[in-house]
């Protein structure tokens, strides 16, 4: 159960004088006002011929003082206080005490009335409710409130009853005791000043009736040094119309079993409905940490946000808090003072939103927890980085070559590249010809260049690959979107026309060219061709007479590889066919011959064919020979060759050509030296 040891009551009973009540009308925000009155009363009211019976006098309007307390005695005979006298019919009003009046709201009831028995005992009621409350007005003028009385209000008994409105103290108050006083109301904020505390902790407790049996706890002061003067603290009304504070001596006082004083769970958690054997954030109990001094409130938190490149500069922010329980938060930006600049409000939720202001560019933002204690908890801080970009991104086509956005080409497929000098997220194209529309084709990004000095990524090079074209107008609308969001899109006009493709295709053989010997029974043959929707054939004619045709692959850059043709013993007769996609042919005729003499590679394992250099290895029947392999030397030892850093062609296809050189021929490296040994 909790003591009390000095309580001190503002605005909190009906016999509290005017200035009390005046203050209560602050706290609820409530203006005071006097309001009309009479000067002549019904003569068969009830509350009249009481009232006058007890010496009260009448009080004309304008005798009313600006500030007063009015109580309103109603017809079921129940006394209601109110600040302010209520607005409507005139009534006759009373003086009972300095400041302090009574209201006839009963509306004439007669004196007396024989014949109804319901009647005479409601107005004898009302007669009593009159003179109780004449007398306890009265009884208020003394310093002491009797026990009764004070426990009839949830008070001490034996308790110094303060009569101080905001301004200004009667008599009877004491100055140098505990006393609240109000300053001002404002903005949803009550203003109030704790004077003569002592170094103790000082609980500030609420209720908005009287007749309600429990305080509720508002806010706890911490007084340090000399408090002989005056702490201020403010109380926030919310919806409250009226509202009743006090003030007690919180040193010492526990519930619930506990050790822990209530104080100290107040001053950690905003609450005392906790336990010693509660844990603290960081597994302790809180009875430990209360006997070692240890705040038991530690924080520890995370930023979360969806993007650190931005559109807005309102942003929203997650907070991902893992140990304690926060109660305030503040939020910076671009300030490198923030801890002691910090404006900290109460923490509501998770969710927050940061406004980085209306500048372009990178913005430090700071986010703070704090407990519920106020100086006694060691703020915890979190840093976030976050660019803030209004700027949609430039798009530059590099291929196909256009001329303010328009080209013709003869080929029905095409690889459109370019790059941004912003970091793009994505890129995506729709494409509208004779044939249809298609929309959201995805593009791709193949490398971005990232800045050391800011420490991001910036220029980015993209393509959208294999793009069909029908014969006439092709439109084509990138779209792209860099990291913050922000959208572009570029139309590109490309007409497809055949008329210019009056030339067979053009074909560059990359391997076997004519006269060359080949080691091995089959082989692959490799070359170029300049439509990469060209239809490409091979033909192999043996020594022995034996005829192969098969048809080859051309990919998207224009290489075709016609792959696994059969090589027969002997000179062997290739012809090549190539046919566009115009209908134009172009055939290539070439022999090759086998090799006298065996070459084998062992094969790389997968996982190395994407490394720039391999090591590669293998065999050679001929000893004597000097054997190269993309432009490295081998060396061979009792037939067995080895090559290191060989390296691989880009793209995804590992490509190794080996040519051997007899014993005189030069060499690439411009020697005619053997390549045996180690």
């Amino acid at each position: 159960m909790k003591t009390f040891k000095s309580v001190l009551l503002v605005g909190s009973a009906l016999f509290v004088s005017l200035n009390l009540l005046h203050a209560q009308a602050l706290l609820s925000g409530q203006a005071v006002q006097a309001g009309g009155a009479v000067t002549a009363a019904p003569q068969d009211s009830i509350v009249q011929v009481t009232a006058e019976a007890q010496g009260l006098q009448l009080v004309a309007p304008a005798d009313l003082p600006d500030n007063g307390t009015y109580w309103l005695m109603t017809t079921n005979g129940q006394p209601l206080p109110l600040p302010f006298l209520p607005p409507g019919p005139d009534f006759p009003i009373y003086q009972m005490s300095d400041g302090i009046f009574l209201v006839d709201e009963t509306g004439g009831q007669v004196a007396t009335n024989e014949n109804n028995s319901t009647i005479e005992s409601a107005l004898a009621a009302q007669a009593d409710a009159v003179v109780s409350l004449i007398n306890q007005v009265q009884d208020a003028q003394v310093a002491q409130l009797s026990s009764d009385l004070a426990m009839a209000f949830g008070l001490d008994a034996g308790m110094d009853l303060m009569m101080a409105d905001s301004f200004s103290m009667a008599s009877s108050y004491d100055p140098a005791g505990l006393w609240l006083e109000i300053t001002n109301v404002a903005n949803g904020w009550s203003y109030c000043n704790l004077h003569n505390g002592t170094n103790f902790v000082y609980a500030i407790l609420s209720k908005t009736n009287l007749t309600d049996a429990t305080w509720n706890v508002e806010t706890e002061l911490f007084p340090t040094g000399d408090q002989t003067n005056v702490m201020p603290f403010a109380v926030q009304n919310f919806d409250r119309q009226t509202l009743f504070l006090r003030a007690l001596d919180w040193t010492g006082v526990t519930e619930n079993g506990n050790t822990t004083p209530d104080w100290w769970l107040w001053q950690y958690f905003g609450t005392t409905a906790l336990s010693d054997t509660n844990l603290d954030s960081q597994g302790n109990t809180l009875l430990s940490d209360y006997q070692n001094g240890t705040d038991p409130n530690v924080l520890q938190f995370s930023i979360e946000v969806t993007n650190n490149y931005v559109t807005s500069m309102n942003v929203p922010v997650s907070l991902n808090v893992f140990a304690g329980v926060p109660s305030y938060v503040a939020v910076s930006v671009d300030d490198p003072n923030y801890s002691a600049d910090a404006t900290w409000t109460d923490y509501v939720s998770s969710n927050l939103n940061v406004n980085l202001g209306m500048a372009s560019g990178w913005h430090d933002v700071w986010i703070g927890l704090r407990g519920h204690a106020d100086g006694t908890n060691a703020a915890a801080w979190q840093y976030e980085r976050l660019k803030l970009n209004y700027t949609s991104p430039l798009l530059i086509i590099t291929n196909p070559v256009m001329t303010a956005g328009v080209a013709t080409v003869s080929v029905p497929l095409v690889q459109i590249n370019g790059y941004s000098p912003s970091a793009l997220a994505n890129v995506t194209y729709d494409l509208s010809n004779a044939v249809g529309v298609v929309t959201g084709q995805s593009g791709g990004i193949t490398d971005q260049t990232y800045d050391t000095n800011t420490w991001e990524f910036t220029t980015t090079s993209f393509e959208a690959v294999d793009v069909p074209l029908a014969v006439g107008l092709n439109v084509i609308s990138l779209h792209a979107t860099d990291t913050a969001g922000n959208t572009t899109t570029t139309n590109l006009n490309l007409t497809l026309d055949y008329s210019s493709r009056t030339n067979p295709p053009a074909v560059q053989l990359f391997w076997p060219k004519n006269g060359e010997q080949i080691s091995g029974s089959s082989f692959n043959w490799r070359g170029w061709v300049d439509d990469p929707l060209a239809k490409v054939s091979a033909q192999i004619v043996g020594a022995d007479g034996s005829t192969n045709t098969l048809n080859g692959l051309v990919e998207r850059n224009g290489n075709f590889w016609v792959e696994n043709l059969p090589m027969p013993n002997g000179t062997n007769s290739l012809t090549l066919t190539v046919t566009d996609s115009a209908g134009e042919i172009a055939t290539t005729n070439i022999t090759v011959s086998t090799c006298p003499f065996t070459v084998t590679m062992t094969p790389i394992p997968d996982d190395q064919l994407w490394n720039k250099k391999v090591t590669a290895t293998g065999t050679i029947s001929d000893s004597s020979q000097s054997l190269w392999i993309n432009g490295m030397r081998a060396y061979v030892t009792n037939n067995v060759w080895t090559a290191t850093n060989v390296p691989t062609t880009e793209g995804g296809t590992a490509i190794f050509n080996i040519t051997c050189y007899s014993s005189g021929e030069r060499l690439p490296d411009g020697t005619t030296n053997n390549a045996t040994g180690n």
